[in-house]
């Protein structure tokens, strides 16, 4: 959770991070760790003896990574029923964030998560969980498959991944084998898995399912689907290599979604820009005046069309010689500059036709030149 709230933070957007710490230097240096990122604190409790922690091995090529949890008696296990004040954290505030760590606790950090979550309901919030399925942690005597459906249930907004949904409500894609992927994950296979968890809980308004494919340690495949119980949308899939630590990338992931269900209103538009931008599919067209550069772009798919126009004052741009990387200076300086303005069209095909779908205005936009 405290991942989450500090991404959330850096988008700019107000949050306070509830959890109970005990009295010490530690704790002290963890909340200051938290408000340096903007992360507000008011909220915390403070008690008990010590706070849960846990070690990371990490791996490296075909040695997976290694957790090791070292979290029994922390002061966060040890909360209750009727110990935060729920109303006073919740006032004013739209939105409520918990994770399936937190119920793996123990029984009393379970119940203080339910009492969060039935009283966020009554005031109206947006609830959201990341089912966050950690067999390591449920050490207390129940299950998470016990624990979790009561606590799930009261979510318009669950994520997870194919491993949460099958060891917490016994859900799978149909079809799938997580050994045969070979690092390639299809997105179309969970759409199963997506409808099998809103049949589940009806209340969800949307269903994500995180798509990471293992090639191995230090390379990852990451994606993800939505079902909003109508519709699947498909994010595009990124090849993560050379991995420096993957341990909250779907916090960050979290992070991300909350955001944008928060601030966007606009229609469902996607265009990526990556293998599909080849040159049959793109068109540029640049013209130098005496004081400006100017651009004009545009990229199709089969189902979208991208234009955009632009430009650059000289007077802030500066003009560069350009040493290629086999150590060849180019003759014609290569100008660069980071005023650009301009416009972004989207259009959707509609038939034989463009629909336009939005124009946007851009400033402060990189922009370079150089004649060849």
């Amino acid at each position: 959770e405290a991942n989450v709230a500090v991404s959330l933070a850096n988008y700019g957007i107000p949050v306070e991070f509830v959890t109970r710490l005990p009295e010490n230097d530690i704790a002290k240096a963890c909340v200051m760790d938290l408000r340096k990122f903007g992360v507000g604190t008011t909220h915390i409790l403070f008690g008990g003896e010590r706070m849960g922690i846990y070690f990371l091995e990490t791996g490296a090529v075909a040695r997976g990574s290694k957790v090791i949890y070292d979290r029994a008696h922390s002061a966060i296990s040890e909360i209750g029923r009727g110990m935060v004040d729920w109303e006073k954290v919740f006032d004013g505030a739209s939105w409520f964030h918990w994770t399936g760590i937190t119920p793996a606790l123990s029984q009393g950090a379970a119940e203080a998560c339910l009492e969060a979550i039935q009283r966020a309901r009554k005031m109206g919030l947006t609830v959201s969980c990341d089912l966050n399925y950690r067999k390591n942690l449920w050490k207390y005597g129940k299950k998470a498959a016990e624990v979790m459906p009561a606590l799930v249930d009261g979510c318009d907004v669950i994520l997870g991944n194919e491993e949460d949904a099958e060891k917490v409500f016994g859900i799978k894609p149909e079809g799938f084998d997580a050994t045969a992927t070979a690092g390639e994950v299809n997105a179309a296979e969970f759409e199963s898995v997506c409808k099998q968890l809103k049949a589940r809980f009806p209340r969800a308004q949307k269903i994500v399912i995180t798509l990471r494919g293992s090639v191995n340690a230090n390379h990852n495949t990451w994606g993800g689907v939505l079902y909003n119980g109508e519709k699947l949308y498909v994010s595009s899939r990124y090849d993560i290599t050379h991995i420096v630590d993957r341990v909250g990338g779907g916090d960050a992931f979290m992070g991300g979604l909350i955001y944008g269900l928060l601030t966007y209103t606009g229609e469902d538009f996607e265009y990526h820009f990556g293998k599909p931008l080849t040159l049959p599919r793109c068109k540029w067209k640049v013209k130098e005046t005496n004081k400006r550069f100017i651009w004009h772009f545009k990229a199709q798919n089969r189902t979208s069309v991208i234009r955009i126009s632009g430009s650059c004052s000289k007077e802030q741009m500066m003009p560069l010689l350009y040493e290629n990387p086999d150590g060849k200076v180019s003759p014609a300086p290569l100008w660069e500059g980071g005023t650009a303005v301009g416009t972004i069209e989207l259009y959707r095909r509609v038939g034989g036709s463009l629909e336009l779908i939005d124009r946007l205005q851009f400033e402060n936009g990189l922009c370079a030149y150089q004649r060849f």
